[in-house]
Parts: structure tokens; C-alpha cells; sequence
């Protein structure tokens, strides 16, 4: 019998370290235990393993509080739009006092947009004798459209409160660090379609939020009351077959009284009352039995009305 295959009943321990690959046998049933205890493990979490677990922070909008600044209004005179083709020297001499009070603490004294507040700001200023890397582009309408509104997501906010005069005084300052597109006549003529730049702009006024809000309720109070008083007049008219209109036809009579107040209580217009009602009696505050009723039934309600609300 060939030796290589003959049985043996023991295995020669010291024979192990010149051939281990006989251990094979031995160690693998533990191995693929070990590998499938693994895999088992990896299949159950597999679907929780790549999950964030720092929680998403979600700011509640109701609890941001962004009042309006309190403006008084006007109207802004008219700009000579010759500023803008050929600035004089008077224009862009202001324009540099303008500019060193408004912008040099972000874009610096020379523009190069390294001013003392520029530390703290990211991105940084503009740095105006760059030709590259404009958000709106270096022509005068662009750079005058970033002044008005602002560039969103930087430090540049709308400097819209600055007469528009003294904006392109500090535009043309800016031009003439170094050089810049051409102001062409139709950029002129679109400037001015936008912003009546030579007709001058009316300037609403401005209130702050919580005064608004104290005369809208101020207004909504006025308006019950006045619905109220409207209500009693009609609820102590001694006409029994006006009485029964509103106890059978009226679906709501606060709705019957604010339509009327508002539509009808200056014209006294019967007919349009009439054809309104037939047409969508629901949305004046009626129920839709209300065009079985006669002609002399509908003018005798419109009449209680008027004289209600007058």
C-alpha cells in the first residue's frame, strides 16, 4: 500500500510543525462557526449601522421674530441721469466721503475689501480692483441692483435708506479705483424703466409689526361691533314677515350683514341686490330657498338693511 495514502490512527504531533496544513481539518468547522455568527450579526444591523445619530436641529419659524423698520415716507426727487454717463468730479469726490462713512469698514479704505470688520465675515468683502468672481457682475446697473437689494448669503445688506443719489455717488467712486464696463445708454434707459430714477420714486411708510397687527385688531373690533349694532336694529324691527325671512332664509346673518355693509350699503342699488342673490345666495350669508321669495318680500329685505346699516 502506498504510504502517502495509508490510514494513520494518531496523528504525529511532531510531525505538525513540518506539514500544519493537516490542522486544516481541525480548525475549519470553527472558522465557519466564527464567520457565520459574524454574517448573522451583519445582516440583523445592516440597516441601523449607517444611521446619524446626532438628531436634525429644525428652527420653528413661528418662534423668529423680524420686525419692520419704522420709515416715514415721501417722495424721492428725481435723479439727473447725466450722473450716471459722465460723473463730474464733485460726484466722485462725494462718493469717496460716502464710501469711507458706509463701506470701507468691510471692503477698506482703498476697496481691496480688507476693512477692519472683514475679519469676521465669510465670505469676504468685494474687493473692487478684482475683475473676477462678481455675484452680479461688474456693470453699473449690476453693482447698483447689489447696493438696492443686497447680496443674500454674505455680509452685503440693501442699502436702499441712502438717497439714490448718494448711491451712485459712491458706485461712481468705486468705478474709479480701477477699470470698469462702459455705462451704456441702454443700461441707463433700463435703470431707469426699473427704478424712475428721472421721475423720482414715491417712498412708502414703513410701522413696525406689532402696530400693525394692534390696528388690524383695533379695525376687527370696530367692525364686530358695528355688525353687532347692525344685528340689533334688525332683531327688534316689528315686521313679522321680515322676521321670518331671516328666521327661514338667512343662514348667517353676521355674513348677511358684512356682504351688505360692503356692497351695498353706499350704492342702495335694489336691483343688484336682487340679481347678486339669485345668482349665488349661499355666499351673501342666504340659504338657497331665498329665490322662492317674491320680488316685494326681496325689496322689503333689502330696505330693512339699509335702514339697519345706515
Amino acid at each position: 500500500m502506498d504510504e502517502k495514502n495509508s490510514f494513520e490512527p494518531e496523528i504525529n504531533f511532531r510531525d505538525l510543525p513540518k506539514n500544519p496544513s493537516r490542522l486544516f481539518g481541525w480548525i475549519f468547522p470553527y472558522y465557519a462557526i466564527l464567520f457565520l455568527i459574524v454574517g448573522i450579526y451583519f445582516v440583523k444591523n445592516m440597516d441601523t449601522t449607517s444611521f446619524n445619530n446626532v438628531p436634525a436641529i429644525y428652527t420653528d419659524s413661528l418662534t423668529i421674530n423680524v420686525d419692520v423698520a419704522v420709515k416715514k415716507g415721501g417722495v424721492l426727487p428725481a435723479v439727473d441721469l447725466g450722473l450716471i454717463s459722465n460723473p463730474a468730479s464733485e460726484i466722485i469726490s462725494k462718493g469717496k466721503t460716502l464710501f469711507s462713512t458706509n463701506c470701507a469698514s468691510c471692503h477698506g479704505a482703498e476697496g481691496n475689501g480688507d476693512g477692519v470688520a472683514a475679519v469676521a465675515l465669510n465670505p469676504k468683502p468685494r474687493n473692487f480692483h478684482q475683475k473676477d468672481g462678481w455675484t452680479n457682475g461688474r456693470n453699473f446697473s449690476n453693482i447698483f441692483n447689489s447696493v438696492q437689494k443686497g447680496v443674500p448669503n454674505t455680509g452685503m445688506i440693501a442699502y436702499e435708506f441712502i438717497p439714490i443719489e448718494d448711491r451712485i455717488a459712491i458706485i461712481q467712486y468705486i468705478r474709479s479705483l480701477t477699470d470698469f464696463p462702459e455705462v451704456t445708454d441702454v443700461e441707463i434707459a433700463e435703470l431707469d424703466q426699473t427704478y424712475s430714477l428721472s421721475k423720482g420714486i414715491v417712498s412708502p411708510n414703513n410701522v413696525s409689526l406689532e402696530t400693525a397687527a394692534n390696528k388690524i385688531a383695533e379695525e376687527s373690533e370696530n367692525i364686530k361691533s358695528n355688525l353687532n349694532s347692525y344685528l340689533e336694529k334688525i332683531n327688534t324691527n316689528s315686521d313679522e314677515q321680515v322676521a321670518d325671512i331671516f328666521k327661514n332664509y338667512v343662514l348667517d346673518k353676521e355674513k348677511v350683514v358684512a356682504v351688505f355693509s360692503r356692497d351695498f350699503s353706499q350704492s342702495k342699488d335694489v336691483d343688484l341686490f336682487i340679481s347678486k342673490l339669485m345668482v349665488s345666495p349661499v355666499s351673501n350669508g342666504f340659504k338657497p330657498s331665498i329665490v322662492d321669495l317674491s320680488k316685494d318680500e326681496l325689496i322689503k329685505l333689502f330696505n330693512v338693511l339699509a335702514n339697519a346699516i345706515s
